[in-house]
């Protein structure tokens, strides 16, 4: 995650750096589109790609931005800019024109590649290193080993990159940008004068294909109802309509392209064209079921003016892959993570990854945890799996009483938006003195800085607060982990797993459902003690952990720590080291 790269690169390797007079070079390489594009900033105003009054108000802030960053990274923004309004203006490799740019001698992203080019330690994200590998190693300099910090995530990570959907908000975006809907605004108005057939020629297939959009996305809303996720077996599911206005609209951009003679204006419409016929051949793909191996699926959303509908495909098995792509010619590459065991062996993360040849060290952790951590279990509240509406409503009014015990510094983790839905609004009526930052709401950088120095302080979120925060000292003191982590059995890439389970003869639940549980809820229990002088306490409200018989796995799975079923024994034991803690305190001042 970015989070752990910035800790890397202001932390961990500046230490490494000083420690060892200077001896290496470091940079830290984020993907391109978290870098603005100076020369797309520059034609989104030109061509008034804005379409509200919000989105020009955000681009005017990107633009005075853009005037004075040194990076040119999104993350430097003191905004959330809209993904519509950062996807006019951020770089695009598809639509990237290279020397020819205008701006390349300025543009950032250049910049921090030569950085890169110098560097001997190169800090990248998991979504960075497999985009490399993709693009036949285009994105990065050649290396000669890598590390994997949090490991665990490369199957999942590795998945989410492979992946590909067809949605009707990513063709409406890729239309807009060629020509708005009353015409008054896009790329293609640059040519109207020069080539006014063509241009009308394009503006008419762009309508056709914007109809022919409404309708099979209407249709594919029709057949599937109220699921939100619909999972598609068979080939036909729906005809194709957008196959030919896209067709059409690459015909008219290669013939445009083809009479321009500067270079770049010549590769923007190429870039276009090609970006038409990969989207077509995708919605294609996905409708015939082509590539074997893939799950494909029909995802609904609720947004403020429309539904997003996508239609997606996903691979189902990464071992064969990442051995064939990652584990390979003998270079050396480590793998590190806090959670890379379950029950103290490798087996489920070798089998997962497809990893055959490996040296396996378990290094004991520094900390405790005995005296450092306290584990609340909730014996008493419902079952999840029999009623998990009375169960979120029972488990909620238990956080509560928790926060009243502890006054805030309290990560709540939650496994569904609805759930963290129900518990903002409850926690808002019932703890008004308590500040609660809701994941969503804010950047998460930005959500954790205000997290840290904010007394009674809450912090609600799903996955991506189980892992990658680092929050030590008294601004953390508890984590809740509302309900065990398993994932959802019915979304299509955890079913299609399930299925070639069970068509290998093997029980799916005890080789990947169970196992992957164990590791996540390792990585929520993680975000608790991260220094030698923190403690706090880990409330798990779901009962299963007692009552079914896989729950003494996931006991056996966290460190050695003293547990209670007594929210008193919870206030002692807080009590006992905020005493112990100012105690020290005093005897450091005197």
């Amino acid at each position: 995650t970015k989070t752990l790269q910035q800790q890397l690169v202001e932390k961990d390797l500046p230490f490494l750096h000083e420690v060892m007079d200077g001896s290496f070079r470091y940079a830290v390489a984020y993907g391109s589109q978290n870098f603005v594009c100076l020369r797309r900033l520059q034609r989104a105003y030109q061509y008034s790609l804005p379409a509200s009054v919000e989105e020009v108000a955000q681009l005017t802030m990107i633009r005075e931005w853009a005037r004075e960053t040194k990076t040119g990274l999104r993350m430097e923004l003191e905004f959330e800019p809209s993904k519509a309004v950062w996807s006019m203006v951020s770089r695009d490799s598809d639509l990237c024109i290279g020397t020819q740019c205008p701006h390349y001698s300025q543009c950032p992203y250049q910049r921090a590649r030569r950085e890169q080019l110098d560097a001997h330690i190169l800090v990248v994200n998991h979504h960075l290193f497999f985009a490399n590998i993709a693009t036949d190693g285009n994105l990065l300099p050649t290396y000669d080993a890598v590390i994997f910090d949090e490991a665990h995530n490369l199957e999942e990570v590795a998945c989410s990159y492979l992946a590909d959907e067809f949605s009707n908000t990513k063709l409406d975006y890729f239309l807009n940008q060629l020509m708005g809907r009353r015409g008054d605004r896009g790329l293609l108005l640059a040519y109207e004068e020069r080539y006014p057939e063509l241009v009308e020629r394009a503006r008419m297939a762009i309508e056709d294909a914007h109809r022919a959009a409404e309708f099979l996305f209407r249709e594919v809303q029709e057949r599937m109802g109220d699921q939100s996720i619909f999972r598609l077996r068979e080939r036909g599911f729906i005809s194709n309509v957008i196959r030919d206005p896209l067709a059409q609209l690459s015909g008219v951009l290669k013939e445009l392209s083809e009479k321009l003679s500067n270079g770049a204006e010549r590769a923007e419409l190429e870039a276009m064209r090609s970006r038409a016929d990969e989207m077509n051949a995708l919605l294609q793909n996905i409708l015939d079921i082509a590539i074997p191996g893939f799950v494909y699926w029909i995802e609904a959303e609720a947004l403020r003016r429309e539904p997003r509908i996508a239609l997606c495909m996903a691979p189902i098995d990464l071992a064969d892959l990442l051995s064939e792509s990652v584990f390979i010619n003998g270079m050396p590459i480590v793998l590190t993570s806090a959670t890379l065991t379950t029950a103290g062996s490798f087996d489920f993360l070798r089998e997962r990854l497809g990893i055959r040849d490996a040296v396996e060290l378990v290094v004991e952790s520094p900390f405790q945890f005995d005296e450092q951590a306290l584990v609340y279990i909730a014996h008493d509240l419902p079952d999840p799996a029999l009623n998990l509406k009375h169960f979120t409503e029972q488990a909620v009014e238990r956080v509560i009483d928790i926060l009243r015990i502890t006054g805030g510094a309290t990560f709540v983790l939650f496994t569904s938006y609805p759930a963290l839905r129900y518990a903002r609004q409850r926690l808002s009526e019932a703890l008004p003195k308590m500040t609660l930052f809701v994941q969503g709401e804010m950047p998460r950088g930005k959500m954790l800085d205000e997290f840290k120095v904010t007394e009674n302080a809450v912090l609600l979120g799903t996955n991506t607060f189980w892992q990658g925060v680092d929050v030590p000292g008294e601004a953390l003191i508890a984590v809740i982990i509302v309900k065990l982590p398993f994932a959802v059995p019915d979304h299509p890439i955890v079913e299609a797993r399930i299925e070639r389970l069970r068509e290998e003869g093997k029980d799916p639940f005890r080789y990947y459902q169970l196992p992957q549980a164990i590791i996540w809820l390792r990585q929520g229990f993680g975000r608790l003690v991260r220094t030698k002088e923190d403690y706090g306490i880990v409330a798990i409200l779901d009962p299963r952990i007692l009552t079914r018989g896989y729950g003494q796995q996931f006991l056996r799975s966290l460190p050695r720590c003293r547990f209670t079923q007594s929210l008193d024994e919870v206030r002692k034991f807080l009590e006992d080291h905020n005493n112990d803690a100012r105690h020290k305190s005093a005897f450091d001042v005197c």
